[in-house]
C-alpha cells in the first residue's frame, strides 16, 4: 500500500474505533488477492478502507455522512473513479479528500490503473464477495446477540470442585440463570495447573454458549509452563473480574517477629534457618514470597505444597515457620490465633483483619497481588454478548447475599469492564512473567 493510501486508512479511522473486525479469513482473502494486482493500490486501499469502516457502529458511520446500506457501493464506486473529487460519491466526504489528491499526484499509477480494467473487475467483483460475506457475518452475530441465550450456557472452571473459582462461577451461574432466563452451569474440567480446561475453551465456537472461569493462573501459566496450549491476549474474550483477594504474610506464634520489619531483620540475623510455605510452583503466593525474599535480599527457602490448606498446616504446626498463601484459607487460623498475621498484600486493609496493615504499610512497596476469579469468553465473541454478560455481572456482584458470600469468601467484588480485564491481562502477564524469570524458577512440563 503507497505511503498516502496507508495515511488514507488512518485518517479514515482518526474519529473513532473500529468495533469488530471483519473475519480473519475474509479478510486474508480479499488482501491477498487485491495486493496480487499491484497496479490496483487503490483497489488495495478501498480493501482495507470498507473493511475498518464496516466494523463502525452505525452512529460513528452517521457522524462521517455515511450509512451502511450505502457503504459498500460508495467505497467501491470511488475506488473505480480513481477517488476523483469531482465524480465520486464520496466527493464531499473530508476523509476521501487525501486519498483523492494523492491519487492525482500519481499519474503514473493513475495510467496504470486505467490501463488494467480487466483485473480491476476481478478485484472488484472479490471486494463484491468479501462485502456481502462480511455483512452477512455481521448480520448473523447482530441476530445471535438479540436472541442470546436460548439454550443452556457452560461455564468451564479448569479446576477441581470446591475451589474458591469453582464457588464463585456457580453463584455466577445460578444469578444468571435467573437475570437472563436460561439455564448457566458449571462444568469443571481440571488438569495441568488450569491449561487443560482453558485451552478446550479457547477451541470452542465463539457463540456466547462455553465461557469460562480463571483464576490469577490463566496469566502466569504462559511463563510459568514451557509450553501452553492458549494465548490469553489473542485467544480469549474478556468479560469481567468478578472478585479478587490478596495474599497473607504469616508466622507460627512461635516467631518472635510481631512485624514485617522484625521478621525481616530477624532472617537477616540467622541466614540459611527459615523457609516459608507456599501452596505451589507459579501460585501468586509463592511469588509474593519470591518478590519478598528478592527485594529484601535475604536467605529464604521456599517449601512447595499442593495447595494452601497443607500449607498452612504445616505452618501451625511449626514445620514451616513463615507462609505466603491466599487470605481465604489462612483467615479461620488467623482468628483462632493459630497463625500471626504480618501484613496483606492489598491496597488497603480488609474488613475482616483490620488490624493487619497492607504490605505498603508495612515498608513493602509494589508488592500487591491478589488472586482473582474472572470470566472470560473465546475470541470472536459478538461483542453484544459480550457487553450482555458484563452488564449481568456487574448488577449481580450488587446483591446482598452474594456480597456476603463473596465477603464470606474473603473476596471483594470488582465487576471491571472488558476493557479494563483486557488491560490486566496484559499487565499481569508481564509482572509475573518478570517475577517466574528474576527468580530463575525453571518452566514446568504440562502434564
Amino acid at each position: 500500500m503507497t505511503t498516502h493510501n496507508q495515511a488514507f486508512v488512518s485518517d479514515a479511522l482518526a474519529a473513532g474505533e473500529p468495533a469488530a473486525p471483519l473475519s480473519n479469513r475474509i479478510r486474508s482473502i480479499a488482501l491477498r488477492f487485491v495486493a496480487w494486482v499491484d497496479t490496483c493500490a487503490d483497489y488495495y486501499a478501498a480493501a482495507a478502507i470498507y473493511e475498518q469502516l464496516s466494523a463502525l457502529s452505525d452512529s460513528e458511520l452517521a457522524r462521517r455522512g455515511l450509512a451502511r446500506a450505502t457503504l459498500a457501493h460508495d467505497v467501491r464506486a470511488a475506488c473505480d473513479r480513481g477517488f476523483d473529487v469531482a465524480r465520486s460519491p464520496l466527493a464531499m466526504k473530508p476523509w476521501a479528500t487525501e486519498a483523492a489528491v494523492g491519487t492525482k499526484r500519481d499519474g503514473e499509477r493513475a495510467r496504470l490503473f486505467e490501463k488494467n480494467k480487466r483485473r480491476r473487475n476481478v478485484v472488484n467483483n472479490i471486494i463484491r464477495f468479501a462485502v456481502t460475506l462480511g455483512t452477512l457475518i455481521g448480520a448473523n452475530a447482530a441476530s445471535l446477540a438479540q436472541t442470546y441465550p436460548d439454550r443452556p450456557v457452560k461455564i468451564v472452571v479448569p479446576f477441581a470442585p470446591a475451589g474458591p473459582t469453582d464457588v464463585i462461577a456457580r453463584i455466577v451461574a445460578d444469578k444468571l440463570s435467573i437475570s437472563l432466563g436460561k439455564q448457566f452451569y458449571v462444568e469443571n474440567r481440571a488438569g495441568a495447573g488450569g491449561n487443560t480446561g482453558t485451552a478446550a475453551v479457547a477451541a470452542s465456537p465463539a457463540d456466547g454458549y462455553t465461557l469460562i472461569a480463571v483464576a490469577t493462573g490463566f496469566v502466569v501459566n504462559p511463563s510459568l509452563f514451557a509450553k501452553v496450549p492458549y494465548d490469553p491476549v489473542k485467544d480469549f474474550a474478556p468479560i469481567s473480574i468478578v472478585a479478587v483477594s490478596p495474599n497473607v504474610v504469616t508466622v507460627n506464634p512461635s516467631v518472635p517477629a510481631k512485624s514485617v520489619n522484625e521478621l525481616i531483620a530477624l532472617i537477616k540475623a540467622n541466614p540459611g534457618k527459615f523457609s516459608f510455605a507456599s501452596p505451589g510452583v507459579g501460585s501468586t503466593s509463592h511469588l509474593s514470597g519470591e518478590i519478598f525474599r528478592m527485594s529484601q535480599g535475604i536467605d529464604l527457602v521456599v517449601v512447595q505444597f499442593t495447595g494452601a490448606g497443607p500449607a498452612i498446616q504445616n505452618t501451625v504446626g511449626g514445620h514451616t515457620p513463615i507462609a505466603f498463601t491466599a487470605l481465604p484459607p489462612a483467615a479461620p487460623q488467623i482468628t483462632d490465633g493459630k497463625l500471626r498475621a504480618l501484613a496483606v498484600t492489598s491496597e488497603k486493609r480488609v474488613r475482616g483483619l483490620p488490624d493487619v496493615p497492607t504490605v505498603a504499610e508495612a515498608g513493602l512497596h509494589g508488592q500487591e497481588a491478589y488472586t482473582l476469579t474472572g470470566m472470560l469468553a473465546p475470541a470472536g465473541t459478538p461483542k453484544a454478548i459480550i457487553d450482555l454478560l458484563h452488564g449481568e455481572i456487574a448488577k449481580i456482584v450488587k446483591l446482598p447475599d452474594v456480597q456476603k458470600r463473596l465477603d464470606d469468601l474473603g473476596f471483594d467484588v470488582v465487576a471491571n469492564s472488558p476493557d479494563d480485564f483486557a488491560a490486566r491481562i496484559k499487565t499481569d502477564m508481564e509482572k509475573w512473567g518478570k517475577v517466574i524469570r528474576d527468580a530463575k524458577i525453571k518452566p514446568q512440563e504440562t502434564q
